[in-house]
């Protein structure tokens, strides 16, 4: 919608301040784009399951949570 408004605006002005928005917002829908459809889901779930798997110690509960205790969750984990 907006791209036809700033298209039709340039037509009838010959002002190519009017177009100049869509510069931006081609790149923020190609990256929305490939955040939904493309390869970028794909990449975050690797690299996600990458950290889960060689850095566990990073993703360790506070100490006094409340949740289970700290050697419960190494347990879980599988650290000890």
């Amino acid at each position: 919608m907006t791209a036809v408004v700033c298209i039709l605006g340039f037509i009838k002005t010959r002002d190519p301040k009017v177009i100049a928005p869509l510069i931006p917002l081609s790149f923020a829908y190609a990256f929305q784009y490939d955040m939904c459809y493309g390869d970028m889901m794909e990449r975050a779930i690797a690299t996600s399951d990458e950290l889960l798997v060689n850095n566990r110690l990073k993703f360790v509960l506070p100490e006094h949570s409340g949740i289970v205790s700290r050697e419960e969750y190494m347990k879980i984990v599988g650290l000890k």
